[in-house]
């Protein structure tokens, strides 16, 4: 069994957090975020539980190392993606959905193609990540256990900060929204 390709990613990943969580989380009275931090936490937290267990404990048969080494190439860009989308925000930057008092809407850098580039980046990270499982079996119960309730997660703290952006910028917000999507460049 070879454990390259799925320690490598993990380590990718834990040390673009860290980097990161260096931003503010953000006014702890702000009603905004709606607990959607929390749940983003848990998911993820219950995906790389998930995902550690699964690569221990589970089939050490390798399905393919070309979707290994696909997986690792995806979560490299993924984290490429967050830590680009982190720089760009600049001081807007907060781990909680939160708006401070002289917000801009960021529309720059990897903000022209998608909306949410820091949360298609977490979310790729969590879907590419399960390749790297050595089994076909491991591949799927990862995705079902650490992929898909990240991906919920997100879609649920993407729409509340939609909420919030579209009430403090309005106009502006609406324009931005109407010609650039959400997550998946051209799709979504």
């Amino acid at each position: 069994m070879s454990w390259m390709p799925f320690i490598f990613p993990t380590l990718v990943f834990a040390a673009t957090e860290l980097v990161l969580s260096r931003g503010t989380r953000g006014d702890k009275n702000d009603t905004n975020d709606r607990g959607t931090f929390w749940l983003v936490w848990l998911a993820w937290n219950f995906a790389l539980v998930s995902n550690i267990l699964i690569f221990a404990f589970g089939e050490t048969v390798s399905p393919c190392w070309l979707l290994n080494l696909l997986g690792v190439v995806l979560c490299v860009s993924a984290a490429a993606l967050r830590l680009l989308s982190k720089r760009t925000l600049g001081c807007f930057y907060t781990m909680t959905v939160n708006i401070k008092a002289d917000h801009r809407l960021v529309q720059k850098g990897p903000y022209r193609i998608v909306r949410h580039p820091l949360y298609a980046g977490f979310a790729l990270f969590f879907l590419a990540w399960p390749l790297t499982q050595p089994s076909t079996q491991g591949i799927i119960l990862a995705e079902l256990l650490g992929g898909l309730p990240v991906l919920i997660a997100i879609l649920i703290r993407v729409r509340v900060e939609e909420q919030s952006l579209a009430s403090h910028f309005s106009d502006e917000w609406l324009a931005y929204a109407q010609r650039t999507p959400r997550l998946i460049p051209w799709v979504f």
